[in-house]
């Protein structure tokens, strides 16, 4: 029986163009960094560390993972990156938000999957700390709280696409794949949780990696079929 419902954020819940956004990103990261370090080194860095966080097996947690990394291409006080990182992202990260906007289709499936019980979870790939999540469900027009868990850099030690990081979330909630459905954009990141025999739901409209075929969605539809598909969804509460 279906309980839960996992989330991706970027793309799914929150549309965009997603090289716009890395275009803005890094461009924003490198003058709040200017100061500290070059920007094509900064992005080297950044980059290298996203990578080693998604090939990372072990039970570090993934900043843990990118700041290890990101040590070998800065001088001094590892901290002082850290603390600027953490800045960054509850200031400057803010201009990046033009290239999102949100969705009142998938607000609304929000709303209507809480009325009917469902437990909801942000699983979005854990490659930013929690301050940056947080920020983008406000550009998304969600309420944080709506949500059981939120996926975090700071709290997970696994990224998609491995299907350790469901069975993280599996784990850390309690639930079995059978309870979970999840809804996302990306046919490798969000489709490798059918490997745990989770079923899955792939959102039409900013879709990424399309092109690749090792995974089959159970749906694949516009945001306004997933809407029609969440008011058919029983209620969970009466259940």
């Amino acid at each position: 029986m279906k309980t839960t419902i996992f989330f991706d954020l970027d793309g799914t819940l929150l549309p965009m163009n997603f090289d716009q956004f890395m275009h803005k990103y890094f461009n924003a990261l490198a003058r709040y960094f200017h100061d500290l370090i070059q920007p094509d080194k900064l992005q080297k860095a950044v980059m290298g560390g996203t990578e080693a966080m998604v090939k990372d097996q072990s039970n570090k947690t993934n900043e843990t993972v990118f700041m290890n990394y990101f040590s070998q291409f800065v001088e001094g006080d590892l901290s002082n990156y850290q603390d600027r990182f953490n800045a960054f992202y509850t200031s400057d990260f803010q201009v990046v938000q033009t290239t999102t906007k949100p969705s009142l289709m998938m607000q609304e499936a929000v709303t209507l999957l809480k009325e009917k019980g469902y437990d909801l979870v942000i699983a979005t790939n854990p490659l930013f700390p929690m301050a940056a999540n947080l920020e983008r469900l406000k550009w998304a027009d969600l309420d944080s709280k709506d949500f059981k868990l939120i996926t975090s850099l700071e709290a997970n030690t696994k990224c998609k696409p491995s299907p350790l990081f469901y069975q993280e979330l599996l784990d850390k909630l309690n639930l079995e794949p059978d309870n979970v459905l999840m809804v996302g954009n990306d046919y490798l990141e969000d489709l490798a949780a059918s490997e745990l025999g989770i079923e899955t739901y792939i959102i039409k409209g900013n879709t990424l990696n399309d092109d690749i075929q090792k995974y089959k969605p159970d749906y694949a539809t516009s945001e306004t079929a997933f809407l029609s598909f969440v008011k058919a969804l029983p209620n969970v509460k009466n259940q």
